[in-house]
């Protein structure tokens, strides 16, 4: 999506005719129409259509009251058993579970990341988009997407350049740009806590990738069936998203340990208008791209070599950053 759309901003009215436009834009009210066939009911009634019109509302105002009334019968029930607490009268003592430490923050980050909107919608996009892109290539066709895009030397290549777009586009999704900054006035709690360094560091990492991992799974499954010539380019459509998305989790780390934000009134101005947060999202953006570059350059070479090189450098890199991290007394 991201791509795409930055190829077609290059285009110009000669390049994109009308009469295409326009058939897109039938094929995508058919697919609507049948998806939802009351859309066209709200269609028709844009263009005059009494009797339309009134079916839409009727239907829609019906749909609602339908709902209202199924919900008012179980509502008591529902609401009842949500806020019951329910205490056993035979209770006894036995052995108690406890969890890691590192299991522990991991619980903690997670539910902080679903719990807030801004933080889930602003850090979780990147994986989306990637989804979103992949599922787009098996749909429209590899072909079609790449000529619309029109990159030097990517028809030529774009079983190597599908990895590493898909990489580039989840590397946007950086929880650990901001997990530090996002403790905030309760960051006493960790730092009073018997808690190692290298427990908060896998616990914040590990929501990362929790997130980003299912996601290059999707993403390379969907490349595979939409442009699969060789198995190393196969291979490469889960490889490289995956050791990216390794990178990106540890170097968000790093990136907030340097800039935090502790003082804060509202997550927005930690989430969306902080340094760290700008630095891991289109700072692993870049770092994407430019290894998209250099496989695009590089590609008289054998893609065995540049595809190893690229990866090795990102766990190198990764190695480095995460020993560093862990041999802090502390992060906050």
């Amino acid at each position: 999506v991201l791509a795409g759309s930055m190829g077609m901003s290059g285009l110009d009215k000669s390049q994109v005719g009308g009469k295409k436009l326009l058939e897109l834009g039938k094929t995508i009210e058919h697919k609507i129409y049948q998806v939802y066939p009351v859309s066209r009911w709200f269609s028709d009634a844009f263009q005059g259509n009494v009797i339309e019109s009134i079916l839409f509302v009727f239907v829609s105002i019906g749909a609602f009251l339908v709902f209202v009334w199924l919900l008012s019968i179980r509502y008591q029930k529902i609401h009842s058993a949500l806020s019951a607490n329910y205490v056993k009268s035979n209770y006894k003592m036995q052995q108690l579970q406890c969890e890691s430490p590192t299991k522990t923050i991991f619980r903690k980050e997670c539910k902080r990341f679903f719990g807030s909107n801004i933080y889930l919608t602003n850090s979780g996009l990147g994986a989306l988009l990637a989804i979103m892109f992949s599922v787009a290539c098996c749909f429209m066709g590899v072909d079609k997407m790449v000529k619309e895009m029109q990159i030097p030397y990517m028809n030529e290549s774009i079983g190597r350049a599908l990895p590493f777009i898909t990489a580039s586009i989840m590397g946007m999704c950086c929880t650990t740009a901001c997990s530090i900054s996002l403790e905030g006035k309760n960051a006493w709690i960790l730092q009073s806590s018997p808690v190692k360094t290298i427990d908060i560091v896998r616990g914040k990492i590990g929501l990362n990738l929790v997130i980003t991992i299912p996601s290059a799974v999707i993403c390379g499954i969907a490349l595979t069936i939409a442009w699969h010539k060789t198995p190393l380019e196969i291979v490469s459509y889960f490889l490289v998203p995956i050791v990216f998305t390794i990178f990106c989790s540890v170097t968000g780390l790093v990136i907030n340990y340097k800039f935090p934000k502790m003082e804060w009134e509202n997550e927005v101005q930690v989430v969306k208008q902080s340094t760290s947060t700008m630095l891991g999202i289109f700072g692993n953006l870049l770092i994407g791209v430019f290894a998209f570059i250099f496989i695009m350059l590089t590609a008289s070479l054998p893609y065995l070599l540049t595809l190893s090189s690229v990866i090795t450098i990102w766990l190198v890199v990764t190695f480095l950053l995460y020993r560093y991290l862990i041999t802090r007394k502390k992060l906050f």
